[in-house]
């Protein structure tokens, strides 16, 4: 192979660009740590609740959420849109405790009032379920956004 001045600079301008892509790489990993962003699905039938995101909480730390859950019936009957923030901490080995209630950011849509998402705590993890309604088989996606903040 025949290298010529053009060859060369491709190749230490390709080389370049991977170091920058490692270099970008390694921010973002220290970017996000304490960070994380999960999507999730879920499908419900009736009324029962089905958990669609669920995360511990590390000992010693402070967990906040950011949900946005949208929900639909196989024949698009049925809709809803709903955006919730919470946060948590946890003590030591401790129960998760909620701190206040979940705040709704915006206005639920929904065509089925019966229809529901709540952040709750199980132990030591804050779980987010959702609720669709009676006969009904409902098909869930999340995006929730995690920021954990130890203590110092």
């Amino acid at each position: 192979m025949k290298l010529t001045l053009t060859k060369v600079a491709r190749l230490v301008e390709k080389r370049s660009d991977e170091r920058d892509n490692v270099a970008l790489t390694n921010g973002l990993r220290e970017a996000l740590n304490g960070h994380g962003l999960y999507f999730r699905s879920l499908t419900t039938t009736g009324a029962t609740p089905g958990v669609i995101w669920q995360d511990t909480v590390n000992a010693d730390s402070v967990l906040y959420l950011d949900a946005i859950i949208v929900g639909a019936t196989a024949s698009a009957a049925k809709q809803a849109k709903y955006h919730r923030e919470v946060a948590a901490f946890r003590v030591a080995a401790g129960a998760a405790t909620l701190i206040g209630a979940a705040d709704v950011i915006g206005t639920d849509q929904e065509t089925d009032a019966t229809w529901d998402v709540a952040f709750g705590v199980t132990s030591g993890d804050v779980t987010l379920t959702v609720t669709s309604g009676a006969g009904d088989t409902a098909f869930w996606r999340s995006r929730v956004t995690a920021l954990w903040v130890p203590y110092q």
